[in-house]
């Protein structure tokens, strides 16, 4: 939520750059978690793939409307992750081997970001 990143970021002003956890570093652990297929390969179970749809549902949300994160630090830090995972997601669907849901979810999924990536963003009227 945009509170939590707000705190986040308030909280590195506060601390410094480098003490405690910071948002790059926060979206970076989310982020591996969710998508830990990616890097192990293989099938992705059906409640995992609900997650990962979930997570995706709800940056390309913020993407698309960054007026939603009132921080520009948070909204460009939440567009190179977003980048980052599309390279993930390109990778991972130029693999062979796995089922024929899991390379329709990535592929789906490599879609949809690529989509929001490249969407004109609606901003909140000053």
């Amino acid at each position: 939520s945009d509170a939590v990143l707000t705190q986040v970021l308030d909280s590195q002003m506060v601390r410094g750059q480098g003490d405690g956890l910071g948002l790059p570093e926060m979206w970076r652990r989310i982020e591996q978690a969710i998508w830990s297929e990616l890097a192990r390969g293989g099938d992705i179970p059906v409640l995992r793939r609900e997650l990962q749809r979930e997570y995706l549902q709800r940056v390309t949300s913020l993407l698309i409307k960054p007026a939603h994160l009132r921080r520009a630090d948070a909204q460009a830090l939440l567009r190179a992750q977003a980048r980052a995972l599309l390279k993930q997601l390109n990778l991972a669907t130029r693999r062979n081997g796995r089922h024929a849901e899991t390379m329709a979810h990535l592929q789906d999924c490599r879609d949809q970001l690529q989509e929001a990536l490249s969407a004109r963003m609606v901003r909140a009227n000053p």
